[in-house]
């Protein structure tokens, strides 16, 4: 009997490894279309108003990370713990410390790859200036160069530190390092399917580019599209933190 399901598990499990990560995440994503639809219909007024009533890239910035932390949380929850997607809890959610903590940590991270990009963006500066000053070779090379490594280092700072959302959503969060402990081995499978999420967008985004009338639905597909990352984040957090 222990044998019969031991086999029965291992081959769902290869089953789940044959679909991917992202596969299982656009099955969830599938399934659950209209509360998901529904969450980011309200996503999508919020932003609107947002735009209608403030200005500046950073306040806008701030108040999407707060109104798409819901949702976010939202997915985790549903994946992580199997609780039930319920687009009618949007609003009410807000008021749930996890929520505001979810935001918080998204924005100290956020910051983190922003002045590490800023400092090799000055260091590249001053190399470029460097470089006017003598006979200038190479100078926009090397600039070139620095800001590639600190784009690098923020994506790798944003991957290696990536469990901490499904750990805040799902209220297993214990500290930074142990987020970055359980990420070990699971990067590069994380940015995969992230590549993968992203590639559709920037698809529709190219043509959009290349036919103007294609530009609402590049926005439209861009906000629908929004569940599969966190979906993808859940359950490559499932699989890093099931032993």
């Amino acid at each position: 009997m222990n044998s019969d399901q031991d086999s029965t598990d291992s081959s769902e499990n290869q089953e789940s490894g044959n679909r991917g990560v992202f596969g299982l995440a656009f099955d969830f994503y599938v399934t659950n279309f209209t509360q998901l639809f529904l969450l980011v219909l309200q996503v999508f007024f919020l932003a609107y108003l947002a735009e209608e009533i403030f200005e500046g890239d950073l306040i806008l910035s701030l108040i999407y990370g707060a109104i798409l932390a819901p949702l976010s949380v939202a997915v985790h929850r549903a994946i992580v713990l199997q609780e039930p997607l319920d687009a009618s809890q949007y609003l009410p959610s807000f008021r749930y410390g996890r929520v505001w903590k979810f935001f918080g940590y998204g924005v100290l991270i956020a910051l983190f790859g922003f002045l590490i990009v800023t400092l090799f963006s000055i260091i590249a500066g001053a190399g470029l200036f460097m470089g006017a000053m003598s006979d200038g070779s190479g100078s926009q090379f090397g600039v070139a160069i620095l800001i590639g490594i600190a784009i690098a280092i923020a994506v790798v700072l944003l991957l290696r530190f990536a469990f901490v959302w499904p750990a805040i959503a799902t209220d297993q969060f214990q500290s930074l390092g142990d987020s970055a402990r359980q990420m070990r081995g699971m990067s590069w499978k994380v940015l995969g399917a992230l590549i993968m999420v992203a590639l559709p967008l920037v698809a529709v985004g190219f043509l959009a580019e290349l036919l103007r009338f294609l530009s609402p639905v590049s926005d439209v597909a861009s906000f629908l599209w929004i569940p599969l990352g966190p979906a993808v984040l859940s359950f490559v957090y499932i699989s890093a933190t099931a032993d």
